[in-house]
């Protein structure tokens, strides 16, 4: 029975082996980049379980002299999949998407899924578009803008913004004829095309070219909800149409109990963080206030006590200016924003939360 269960895809989550693949490529290019770190150092990150990129962005001294305060990378993934066999209700979009779908009003419009060799409509296409590279031309045609997203996936990787603007189509702001974006269409599998969700007017003002996501973590501990941290991160001039501080992007890390921004940084291709007041592209002011806060708290708390089969959440949200969609749900979120207002292990809230995690093991 014991076998049955490891083998069993939903318990290590959808496509999971790819996902550590990607992990292992990340750690293996950081770990071999002599301008990271010290041989000495990079051991002893290894013997506690933490990744080199960790000593950079929490700080050489810091680490070392207070490790036990942080929760490691290793200990992290232990833990996993805190989700259990549920973890696939949200490993990919799709899925998602027909679990949730008492809440459809909180997720984007999902258009068409596209695999190798076939094309389908998904529930929200209108019926004029039928399943064919030519129903999402036309869609795009109508809508104007469009996502195109991968099934799965993370750090913003095969995102692109299909765009048809005064007479002519756009691939994430690159112009391009109507017979390459054929082309790149008809080359996509394991994607979705979906609603691109706009930015409240406060985010967009930030930046106006990423959708500027929201990622709150939520743990349900027995029916006890506890917010553990939240964060948003935008876009700039070189992330390329998303958000993720991998792809060059800046985060800012947010007071769950007021909603506002406590102090945003961006950080070099060696994970060493720089903190900033304001945009770098469009110089405005980081000193604002999440839209519709409390709102969405509230919301996402009472999706996780309809689904107390899912303890560890991690929605990533855009704000609209009347509402918020969910854009996807993360089962394994990323250690270091968590844990940059304050260790994990330090603060007793979050403590208490992976304590319990540990504990149903």
């Amino acid at each position: 029975m014991k076998l049955e269960k490891a083998l069993d895809r939903r318990f290590f989550g959808y496509r999971s082996v790819m996902g550590w693949s990607h992990w292992l490529k990340i750690e293996k290019e950081i770990f071999f980049q002599k301008k990271v770190l010290p041989v000495k150092d990079r051991l002893w990150c290894l013997h506690h379980g933490f990744r080199p990129s960790d000593m950079n962005v929490y700080g050489r001294e810091e680490l070392r002299a207070h490790y036990k305060d942080y929760l490691s990378s290793r200990d992290y993934f232990r833990l996993h999949p805190i989700n259990g066999e549920y973890s696939f209700w949200i490993d990919d979009k799709l899925t998602m998407k027909y679990v949730f779908s008492r809440y459809d009003d909180y997720l984007p419009a999902y258009y068409y899924q596209l695999e190798k060799n076939r094309l389908m409509r998904l529930t929200n296409c209108p019926e004029a578009y039928g399943e064919s590279l030519d129903g999402i031309i036309g869609l795009l045609r109508e809508k104007k803008i469009l996502a195109a997203k991968r099934l799965w996936g993370s750090c913003g990787r095969g995102f692109y913004r299909l765009e048809y603007k005064d007479g002519e189509f756009l691939v994430t702001g690159k112009p391009v004829s109507e017979q390459e974006l054929r082309q790149l269409l008809g080359s996509l599998y394991s994607y979705l095309i979906l609603e691109y969700v706009f930015n409240h007017h406060v985010l967009r003002e930030i930046w106006p070219d990423a959708t500027n996501t929201l990622r709150v973590l939520i743990a349900n501990c027995g029916g006890q909800l506890v917010v553990m941290r939240s964060f948003i991160r935008f876009g700039n001039a070189k992330s390329n149409g998303v958000d993720n501080a991998h792809a060059g992007g800046i985060e800012s890390v947010i007071d769950e109990d007021t909603g506002k921004l406590l102090f945003t940084q961006s950080q070099d291709a060696y994970g060493n963080p720089t903190k900033i007041t304001n945009h770098p592209d469009s110089g405005a002011s980081f000193d604002i206030r999440i839209p519709r806060w409390e709102e969405i708290i509230a919301k996402l708390k009472e999706i996780c006590m309809d689904y107390p089969q899912l303890r560890y959440w991690g929605f990533d949200v855009a704000v609209t200016e009347d509402s918020f969609k969910i854009l996807e749900i993360n089962s394994l979120s990323g250690l270091m924003a968590a844990q940059c207002k304050e260790p994990l292990m330090k603060d007793p809230k979050t403590r208490a939360v992976y304590e319990y995690f540990k504990s149903k093991k």
